[in-house]
């Protein structure tokens, strides 16, 4: 079975509408834990809406960075480490 170019190019059109029409976008979702009492904090949300599943992982990977270095002396009391996810929300307001 094959895919001509202009198939491929409708797939494409369709997809961006599907997202479009849904306005989707992703929160990023994080828990502060510890290695030494297994336990988890609840995890907590980001307000801001990312546009994209890599923006949102990102925003992430970043959140760790920032927080290994402001919270250096309790990770390392404590062994402090934070994991994080992102959830797909469809965003309030109306598609265009």
């Amino acid at each position: 079975m094959s895919v001509d170019k202009k198939e491929i190019c409708q797939l494409q059109s369709n997809l961006k509408k599907f997202w479009k029409a849904f306005n989707m976008k992703f929160l990023l979702v994080f828990s502060i834990c510890s290695a030494v009492t297994a336990y988890c904090n609840n995890p907590m949300k980001i307000e801001t809406q990312y546009n994209s599943w890599a923006e949102c992982v990102g925003a992430g990977g970043l959140l760790i960075k920032d927080f290994s270095v402001k919270m250096e002396d309790s990770i390392n009391k404590d062994k402090l480490y934070m994991n994080y996810f992102c959830n797909e929300v469809v965003a309030k307001g109306t598609p265009s």
